[in-house]
């Protein structure tokens, strides 16, 4: 049997999680949102002004060996991010990229709720 090439529901939600992923690395390049840095061993966060940029992460880590980027937390923050500047502004293009995003982080499991 050939294969069919209809528009489905998965393809539309793959083209909004693509979308979505490409406005966090987007906004993380651009130095708008910080990386949440985490160390597993002490589990002490590190968070926004104190915390690495893309264009600082590579000599944050080098002096901080120990901690990895929480992307949970991290897409959390461009979430919030989104969610500010929408709200600054009634006219704005970020409405369909924060609703990407947020089935994104939904689909992931990365809805910020962390349970422990």
């Amino acid at each position: 049997m050939a294969p069919t090439n209809s528009k489905n529901s998965s393809g539309q939600i793959q083209a909004s999680h693509t979308m979505a992923l490409m406005s966090l690395f987007q906004l993380l390049l651009e130095g708008q949102v910080s990386f949440v840095m985490t160390n597993p061993v002490t589990k002490h966060t590190v968070s926004g002004d104190e915390a690495p940029t893309a264009s600082t992460i590579g000599t944050w880590q080098a002096a901080h060996p120990g901690y990895r980027v929480d992307m949970a937390a991290t897409y959390q923050n461009v979430k919030v991010y989104l969610q500010q500047k929408r709200a600054a502004s009634q006219r704005t293009t970020e409405p369909d990229t924060l609703e990407a995003l947020a089935a994104l982080m939904d689909s992931m499991g990365l809805d910020g709720n962390k349970s422990t």
